[in-house]
C-alpha cells in the first residue's frame, strides 16, 4: 500500500478546507498519515481515513521556531520511506490571503483580485496536493464526531424541538471578522418577526461583553468549545457568522448559513457549498485578500465603540484613558440586508435532520 504524510498547521477553517484531500487520498488507497496542530485536532481526531495522528502545536509553551523547525526535519527524516510527503503550510493563509509580512500584501487591490477572486479554497489545497484532476475539483469538507457527541448535543437541543434555532458567531480571528456590531439589533428584530426562534451565541470569552439580554437568546460565547458548537451547527436551522471556521463547518454539513464576507470572496470561501446564502460585504475595498490584524489603514465605518459598547454618532476623542475603536468599513454591514438574507433562509423550506448517529463515527 502507498503511504502518504500530510502536514498541515492552520486556523480551524484552514484545516475543514484541506479535509477533501484526505479523502482523496485514501479512496484512492493510500494509508494517510497526518501532521496537525491543535485546532487541527478539533477537526480531523476522529477522521477514520486517517491511519496515523501527529501532533504538534508550534504555539504551545516553550515551542519556539528553531524548534518546529527541527521537528519540521525531524518528520522529513523519520517518514523518508513514505512515498510521498505533503506539506500545505500556508496554501491559503499566505498565497491567497496574505500578512503584512507578504509582499503580495501591498499590491494593488485590483491585482490581489485578479490574482485569487476566483480561487475556491477547498480547490486550492488539492491543488496544493498534487492533485490537479477535475475529479478532485469541487468537494467541500468532512468532519467527524463520535456517537456520544452527536447524542450529547442533540440531547441539549431536545428541548428546543419545536423552536427555529439559530447559531450565531459574534466574531472571528481578526477585527475584519466581527458580527457584533449589528448582532442584537437584528437578532431582537428577526425574534420580534418570528416568536418561535431560538438564537444561540457563540465565540470567545472576549465576546461575552457583546452579549445581550432577550428571553429568546442563549448565551454560549466562552461556555462552548468550538468543537461542540460546530456539532450544534450540524443540527440547527441557520447558522450565521463572520468569515470563519464556524461558516465553513457548517457549509460542509449543508446546513443553511449566512457568512458575511470581508476579506475573502464567496468563490473563495463557500464556492462548492449547498444551502449557501452569504453575503458580501457592501463596502468598497471587500474582497481584500489580507489577513488583518492591525486596521490602522483600513477605511473606517461610522459605528464607533468604547470598550466594547457602541457609540454611534458621538465624537470619536476626549474620552480620557478608555478604549476607543472605530471598525474597518467592511464590517459596517447594513442590519436590513443581513435581516432580508434571513428572511429568505427562513422561507426556504429547509427540514433539518435530528436522526441519531448508527456508526461510532459519523
Amino acid at each position: 500500500m502507498k503511504r502518504v504524510f500530510i502536514l498541515r498547521e492552520a486556523a480551524f477553517g484552514d484545516h475543514i478546507h484541506m479535509s477533501p484531500v484526505i479523502r482523496a487520498f485514501y479512496e484512492e488507497g493510500w494509508e494517510v498519515t497526518m501532521l496537525y496542530n491543535f485546532k487541527g485536532a478539533q477537526i480531523h481526531s476522529y477522521n477514520p481515513m486517517i491511519t496515523h495522528h501527529e501532533f504538534f502545536e508550534q504555539g504551545a509553551k516553550d515551542c519556539t521556531v528553531e524548534k518546529f523547525k527541527e521537528h519540521q526535519k525531524h518528520v522529513m527524516e523519520a517518514y523518508s520511506s513514505y512515498d510521498k510527503f505533503v506539506s500545505l503550510q500556508k496554501t491559503i493563509e499566505f498565497e491567497l490571503i496574505p500578512g503584512e509580512n507578504s509582499t503580495d500584501y501591498y499590491l494593488p487591490l485590483r491585482m490581489r483580485r485578479d490574482k485569487v477572486n476566483d480561487i475556491c479554497f477547498y480547490d486550492q489545497s488539492m491543488i496544493r496536493a498534487g492533485l490537479t484532476h477535475k475529479k478532485y475539483m469541487g468537494k467541500t469538507g468532512d468532519i467527524f464526531f463520535t456517537a456520544e457527541e452527536h447524542n450529547t448535543v442533540l440531547d441539549w437541543l431536545e428541548k428546543f424541538k419545536d423552536n427555529y434555532i439559530i447559531l450565531w458567531a459574534l466574531r472571528g480571528s481578526m477585527y475584519q471578522k466581527a458580527m457584533y456590531p449589528i448582532a442584537s439589533a437584528v437578532c431582537n428584530e428577526f425574534i420580534t418577526r418570528h416568536p418561535e426562534t431560538i438564537i444561540i451565541t457563540t465565540g470567545d470569552d472576549f465576546c461575552k461583553q457583546w452579549e445581550w439580554e432577550n428571553d429568546k437568546v442563549i448565551h454560549k460565547s466562552g461556555r462552548m468549545p468550538f468543537r461542540q458548537a460546530l456539532n450544534i451547527a450540524k443540527y440547527v436551522d441557520m447558522v450565521v457568522t463572520p468569515e470563519t471556521g464556524l461558516g465553513i463547518g457548517a457549509g460542509a454539513f449543508g446546513t443553511p448559513k449566512i457568512m458575511l464576507l470581508t476579506a475573502a470572496s464567496i468563490t473563495n470561501i463557500v464556492g462548492n457549498d449547498k444551502n449557501d446564502y452569504s453575503l458580501q460585504s457592501p463596502a468598497y475595498c471587500s474582497p481584500c485578500f489580507r489577513a488583518i490584524y492591525n486596521t490602522e489603514n483600513c477605511p473606517k465605518g461610522g459605528r464607533r465603540f468604547i470598550n466594547g459598547k457602541i457609540i454611534d454618532h458621538m465624537p470619536i476623542d476626549k474620552y480620557g484613558t478608555e478604549t476607543v475603536t472605530q471598525l474597518p468599513l467592511c464590517v459596517d454591514f447594513p442590519p436590513e440586508m443581513v435581516l432580508n438574507r434571513m428572511e429568505e433562509v427562513y422561507s426556504s423550506g429547509y427540514e433539518r435532520n435530528w436522526d441519531r448517529p448508527t456508526e461510532m463515527f459519523s
